[in-house]
């Protein structure tokens, strides 16, 4: 009987010892399962901040790109419409009887001009927090526009005068009119262009340095 109890205390101390044990381990375990956790979800969330910051970098970066690109076709479309389809009218002088040639003028004038007001609505999209900036090219379209209604007019009006001259080719009375209206058109409009001229040049070289200056900006960001 002593025996008996003897070895069941043994065996209850070393239950006791095993709970004690195992119990310390559990906690052991818990802690080291949690912080194999922490640090997996700490990782997770620097991962994730890495990949937003590197895709808010590439979108940055795409952007700034596109904003380049909208400065330089809009320099583009307004230099070709101001410097080469608004201004030169060749077309009226070697055309007089061909009222096709200068119709085909004054749809190339308005699809150049829509494409400068394009890329001027284009631009505003990005540049839209500088006003100075915007302001600058607002003038120059105005100035530009100015110009071109002055050419629109005086081709409509030269289209409308060759057309006749076709019409009545048997009246030379009639054809010496419609000569002397012609010239008198062209001189009118020489005249009104070359002061509007004047300050569509005026226009476009501020324009031009702010541009100049704009892209040097947008390259520094780099």
């Amino acid at each position: 009987m002593i025996i008996v109890n003897i070895v069941l205390q043994i065996i209850t101390l070393a239950v006791v010892f095993y709970l004690i044990y195992f119990n310390n381990y559990l906690k052991e375990k818990g802690k080291n399962l949690a912080t194999q956790e922490d640090i997996e979800k700490i990782t997770s969330k620097i991962e994730k901040v890495k990949f937003e910051i590197q895709h808010s970098s590439l979108q940055k970066s795409e952007w700034l790109d596109k904003n380049k690109i909208a400065i330089l076709e809009y320099y583009e479309t307004y230099i070709e419409f101001v410097e080469f389809t608004i201004k030169d009218i060749s077309v009226v002088e070697s055309n007089f009887l061909k009222p096709e040639k200068i119709r085909q003028k004054i749809d190339h004038l308005l699809i150049q001009q829509s494409k400068v007001d394009k890329a001027f609505w284009k631009l505003c999209l990005f540049e839209l927090d500088d006003s100075g900036f915007i302001e600058v090219i607002r003038e120059a379209n105005i100035s530009a526009d100015n110009l071109s209604n002055l050419t629109f007019d005086f081709l409509i009006d030269n289209e409308k005068n060759a057309t006749n001259m076709l019409l009545t080719l048997e009246s030379k009375s009639k054809i010496a009119s419609f000569i002397e209206i012609r010239k008198k058109t062209i001189d009118v409009f020489i005249k009104d262009r070359d002061i509007q001229e004047k300050i569509v040049n005026q226009k476009t070289q501020i324009l031009m340095h702010l541009i100049r200056r704009k892209i040097k900006e947008k390259y520094e960001q780099l």
